[in-house]
């Protein structure tokens, strides 16, 4: 099963086939069956009380079926989680 925020960033992603989409979750879900990648550029804000200025941290995204997923953070440290499930 898909990760409820992966869909979430795969619908700001899917670009033409939005147009199909009759705003209703049967039809985005259908509209989404043919998609077996995504790749996603992203950007974080953190702000805790015990930090003087928000954090920011920036990234890429990557989603391939049936579950492999890398979470690529390049800033402000470099570092990666990688998922096949």
């Amino acid at each position: 099963m898909t990760p409820s925020w992966l869909l979430a960033a795969a619908l700001g992603w899917l670009g033409p086939i939005c147009l199909a989409w009759t705003h209703d979750w049967a039809s985005i879900q259908k509209a989404a069956r043919d998609v077996t990648t995504i790749e996603a550029d992203f950007s974080q804000n953190k702000q805790l009380k015990m930090l003087a200025h928000p954090v920011r941290a920036e990234g890429k995204l990557f989603y391939r079926r049936p579950g492999e997923i890398r979470w690529e953070y390049t800033s402000p440290i470099k570092s990666v989680l990688i998922s096949n499930q």
